[in-house]
């Protein structure tokens, strides 16, 4: 992978989603589970704006608890869904107040979509462990933007993301965004196991993009012409797995030889 030429003029980056504005737009598009993980629009021919997924990874920056306290005066930064769980909660400027950082996020989410009738549990469940996903992995995403910034501001080198997951910085570099974790010579090996484990796949998923499976199907069902065979749940996993080249479209590409 080839690094970037450093530019002499300031570099510009591209800043997180933002949380739309309430009363929402869109609201009354109604969501349900697809399975333990996803969640998605009812109706094949809706066009979504916002994702659900989206929509709570804005919630979950928003609302990002800081420090946390655990017991006999000290305090941890919110590593887990735990620390949300344990966070409190402040009352909004609708006079609503839950019981935790955690429940802040779950209940706020209907403030975009509606439910479908009737699955309002099994949908929470399914909220709760999309932020909890999402939770675990921002400090790995805020190291990655730690990276891309320092290299934007400080040498003027504008790197992508599966680049900037290889560079590690010193102590220094990271400055104020430093996380010790990042620097832990543990942390590193289980970040280099991790790595290499991914190398194995043989390449990203790179046609679904954000879309979890239930929405990549009736994004591709709602693009394909009349006469055409809609895709379901299997046909739909095969189709981002597949790779263009000379010798044909649409072949898995663990059935293409390079």
């Amino acid at each position: 992978m080839e690094w970037p030429v450093p530019k002499e003029s300031k570099i510009w980056l591209r800043g997180v989603s933002m949380l739309p504005s309430r009363p929402y737009a869109h609201k009354g598009l109604i969501v349900k589970p697809a399975g333990l993980r996803a969640l998605v629009v009812d109706g094949e021919d809706i066009k979504v704006p916002r994702q659900p997924s989206s929509i709570i990874g804005c919630l979950c920056r928003h609302y990002y608890p800081g420090l946390v306290p655990i017991g006999d005066g000290e305090e941890e930064p919110a590593w887990s869904w735990e620390h949300w769980k344990r966070a409190p909660d402040t009352k909004d400027k609708w006079g609503r107040v839950y019981g935790s950082a955690a429940e802040r996020v779950v209940n706020d989410f209907w403030d975009f979509f509606t439910c479908a009738e009737g699955m309002k549990d099994e949908a929470n469940e399914v909220v709760e462990a999309i932020s909890k996903k999402i939770v675990q992995d921002m400090p790995y995403e805020a190291r990655v933007d730690a990276v891309v910034k320092y290299f934007a501001h400080e040498r003027k080198m504008l790197l992508k993301k599966s680049l900037a997951r290889r560079v590690h910085l010193t102590r220094s570099m990271y400055m104020k965004q430093i996380i010790c974790k990042w620097i832990d010579p543990e942390w590193r090996a289980q970040h280099r196991m991790a790595s290499e484990r991914h190398a194995l796949m043989g390449g990203p998923v790179h046609l679904q993009g954000n879309l979890n499976l239930h929405a990549y199907v009736q994004k591709k069902n709602r693009e394909r012409g009349e006469g055409q065979e809609k895709l379901n749940t299997f046909t739909g996993l095969c189709l981002p797995q597949v790779k263009e080249t000379g010798r044909g479209v649409g072949q898995p590409r663990r059935w293409i030889e390079d």
